[in-house]
């Protein structure tokens, strides 16, 4: 429970943190899409008549590959916000 005046916390208004909901909604993301692919690429092949085949070697280079994508576009900027002065940034703003 907050005390008397003061606003709530993220944790006791329910709030998922964003350090912990971004991973977790990519891997989500991630696993759907192979998942589809796979439905995806199975139907055709059967449609088509021809041999299923699924490379588990590429589904798993992407996911790496979207991962370190993800995390280096996503480090960078918060490491350059976090060094930065908080009164000088809000001056350029």
């Amino acid at each position: 429970m907050p005390s008397a005046g003061l606003p709530p916390t993220s944790r006791e208004e329910g709030w998922v943190s964003p350090a912990r909901c971004d991973p977790t909604v990519t891997l989500l993301g991630a696993t759907a899409g192979i998942v589809l692919g796979v439905v995806a690429g199975n139907g055709l092949a059967l449609w088509l008549q021809a041999e299923v085949v699924f490379p588990f070697g590429w589904a798993i280079v992407g996911v790496v590959v979207c991962s370190a994508i993800g995390v280096g576009f996503g480090l960078y900027p918060a490491h350059k916000a976090a060094s930065l002065d908080p009164i000088e940034a809000l001056r350029f703003e």
